[in-house]
């Protein structure tokens, strides 16, 4: 199983990371973005080389086991500050 996991948070969030995600700028890029909000085991943010590291070194299964809950709080972030019309 995942040693990390992801936590998304606005201070850290910004216009070109959601960019990089929607539009899939290449899978280097994605690792970098999903690295700044990856969370060691007791939920603090990993520092960029490690966290690189750590999420560059997850197996398919294991990034789709965190997907679904990355996604859901991608989204609640975003109508947090863009409320659904």
């Amino acid at each position: 199983m995942a040693s990390i996991a992801f936590k998304v948070d606005l201070n850290r969030l910004t216009i070109d990371d959601l960019i990089a995600i929607e539009e899939g700028e290449g899978t280097r890029r994605i690792r970098d973005v999903l690295a700044r909000f990856a969370v060691n085991g007791t939920g603090e943010f990993m520092e960029e080389e490690p966290a690189q590291a750590a999420v560059g070194k997850l197996t398919i299964k294991e990034f789709s086991g965190l997907q679904a809950d990355l996604i859901s709080q991608m989204k609640a972030a975003q109508e947090d500050v863009v409320p659904p019309t």
